[in-house]
């Protein structure tokens, strides 16, 4: 059964419901709700804040949280739920950086937690042709624009075009344009690959005409053309970052927590108005390695060692449990061998 709670790569991901009705060919979250395009209920408001106060991986004021990213969270059927879900972690006062990201303008109800939560709202728009997803069919680029200024601050708005497929909006040119027609309209613009598994590929060939001979099922895909036509535009566009953990680094005013990605070639952009902070890292003191090793203890009963900074497993580890400490407390995390979660194994077919 689908985990209305679950930790991915980049935050923890929170749900009441999972399904969508807007039918990208490209998605691979159908993949994960058995290309389901109904809208399911896992689980009421509530309910679903009770499930996340008891998670293991859930720590306070750190843990990135996802909003109804199984689904779109401002869809009919999805919104009410989403906007109960942020008064409740209102109410709290949690000072997590809270996630939600969209194909669709924030509606004014969602207005007045921007005041109250460290809410980012991430709007997908890929810039696709006509009949490939969502936005490419309903031409409503201008109209939704006018909705996100008035019910977004600037620094918490941000753009990504998700996923580049080659042959349908690799175009640097057009890419180009896009971001600086809406220089004023978002803070970043997020560049990211497609996700390419057994359940999407053959849709992704058909309607992009590219072999996609080698790729890895694990990674976000770009050719090999646009990795370097990338680098070039790292160099010379401050706006542009390459993942979803640096748009919240830079809208917590942190280090990136996947510290990995640092300063590695086009994943990293030197002239990111985040890269110092991220550059300094994370400080490990002897007071954080014991808030940490108390937290991992509520995590997981693997074995593990400090070394030189570091969190080194010693034996098989949750997926779910590396990704929550990176993401909780921004420290690398090495292990021989991890358990997939449960989304990773549908999506790599593994049982």
């Amino acid at each position: 059964m689908l985990p209305a709670i679950e930790h991915l790569k980049s935050g923890l991901s929170i749900n009441t419901n999972n399904g969508c009705q807007l039918g990208c060919k490209y998605c691979i979250v159908k993949s994960i709700n058995n290309n389901s395009r109904t809208i399911d209920t896992l689980c009421t408001p509530a309910d679903l804040i009770d499930r996340l106060e008891n998670n293991k991986y859930f720590v306070i004021n750190k843990t990135p949280l996802f909003v109804n990213n199984r689904t779109d969270p401002f869809i009919v059927g999805v919104e009410e739920s989403t906007i109960k879900v942020l008064s409740l972690l209102a109410e709290r006062k949690y000072g997590n950086c809270i996630v939600v990201i969209s194909k669709l303008p924030p509606s004014e109800s969602i207005k007045h937690f921007f005041s109250r939560l460290n809410l980012m709202y991430i709007y997908t728009n890929t810039n696709m042709p006509r009949g490939i997803d969502y936005n490419s069919n309903n031409g409503k680029l201008n109209e939704d624009i006018k909705i996100i200024q008035n019910n977004s601050p600037f620094d918490a708005r941000v753009h990504s075009f998700r996923p580049i497929i080659p042959n349908l909006n690799d175009n640097i040119s057009n890419i180009y344009s896009f971001i600086h027609e809406t220089r004023n309209v978002f803070s970043k613009h997020i560049i990211a690959g497609v996700r390419i598994v057994d359940n999407n590929i053959d849709m992704i060939k058909r309607i992009s005409g590219f072999k996609f001979e080698d790729y890895d099922n694990r990674k976000k895909y770009l050719s090999n053309r646009f990795e370097g036509e990338l680098k070039k535009m790292l160099s010379k566009e401050k706006t542009i970052i390459r993942h979803t953990s640096c748009a919240i680094a830079s809208f917590m005013k942190e280090p990136i927590k996947l510290y990995n990605y640092f300063g590695q070639d086009a994943h990293c952009n030197p002239n990111c108005s985040n890269y110092n902070i991220c550059k300094k890292g994370t400080e490990v003191s002897d007071l954080n390695k014991r808030i940490i090793d108390e937290t991992i203890s509520r995590m997981t009963t693997s074995n593990y060692k400090w070394e030189d900074g570091k969190i080194v497993f010693l034996g098989t580890v949750e997926e779910e449990t590396v990704a929550a400490i990176k993401n909780a407390f921004g420290i690398n995390v090495y292990a021989k061998s991890v358990i997939s979660s449960f989304s990773e194994r549908v999506l790599r077919n593994e049982g």
